[in-house]
């Protein structure tokens, strides 16, 4: 669970949940979670160690406890992992620049069982490695858990019938295989234009055995047992024009020939291309996906 804190005097919170018709007190206990809103929006097609300072962040509420730290602690014991919007990332530095915002670089992108993604004004970032509250309660998957937040102070609890509940709808993120890291169209991370055959090339990962948090751009891990990936290709008008299933080589080729007969003869203009990682049952929760013109 993640909650702002909403006062200075509060010091934690009690999570309680709607078991029948009534709310009942949890033995669940959460640390309020640092968070902001994004200044400016964020793209997703940053370097997947993003040393661009484009990262901005305002309207702060305990950030002061937010540092920077080496590279090493990040990826090794997941310091700094906060989570913005769906994505998950990390950073190395946090800078103060003393007019209510703060900067952060050395961000990775895309961790966990999550991909880089688009992200605009005013989307909210928490950072997690400095506060959040686990649910210990058993649900579910596809059922909802209705919460509510109770801020604890000197004076303290505040009644239930002040909180709002909040609805969450359990997934089943645990059970899926994640996506693949490090994709790249023709050697290229974020292409703009492609000429000649399209090569799509990826890298496995691991939930079990891979670091805490694996950069996108880390090489091949074991994968977990079963896995596989399913790459399509759409033309812009999102017609499915090829798909190949049943792929473990970290490799695809979709050569100018077999594009035309997928594509009524002829080079497309624009394509997009999505991979997704795939085990007995059950697909990633996210997929990776790149969009770029044809060149002739």
């Amino acid at each position: 669970s993640l909650a702002a804190r909403p006062s200075v005097s509060s010091s934690k919170y009690l999570v309680i949940t709607l078991q029948g018709r009534l709310f009942e007190e949890s033995a669940e206990v959460g640390t309020f979670t640092p968070t902001a809103a994004l200044k400016q929006d964020y793209p997703k097609e940053t370097d997947y160690f993003d040393q661009s300072k484009q990262l901005v962040i305002t309207a702060g509420i305990d950030i002061n406890f937010v540092q920077s730290a080496a590279y090493n602690d990040v990826i090794n014991n997941a310091t700094n992992l906060a989570l913005l919007g769906d994505e998950f990332i990390a950073f190395t530095e946090i800078k103060d620049n003393g007019d209510g915002t703060y900067t952060l670089n050395g961000v990775l992108r895309g961790l966990l069982d999550t991909v880089p993604q688009d992200h605009s004004t005013n989307d909210r970032i928490w950072f997690l490695s400095y506060g959040f509250g686990l649910l210990e309660d058993e649900y579910q998957i596809g059922n909802r858990a209705t919460v509510k937040y109770l801020p604890v102070t000197s004076k303290g609890v505040q009644p239930i019938n002040q909180a709002t509940a909040l609805n969450i709808q359990i997934q089943d993120s645990a059970k899926r295989p994640y996506p693949p890291g490090d994709v790249k169209i023709n050697d290229e991370s974020w292409p703009t234009e492609i000429i000649g055959d399209i090569v799509v090339t990826w890298a496995d990962r691991n939930r079990e055995t891979q670091l805490a948090l694996t950069p996108q751009n880390a090489h091949s891990v074991t994968s977990d047992e079963g896995v596989s990936y399913t790459v399509k290709i759409f033309r812009d008008d999102g017609k499915l024009i090829h798909a190949e299933a049943g792929l473990s080589e970290g490799r695809f080729v979709y050569d100018q020939e077999a594009e035309k007969t997928g594509n009524s003869g002829e080079i497309g203009e624009i394509y997009w291309v999505r991979i997704t990682s795939e085990s007995t049952d059950i697909d990633s929760r996210y997929f990776q996906q790149m969009i770029f013109s044809r060149g002739k």
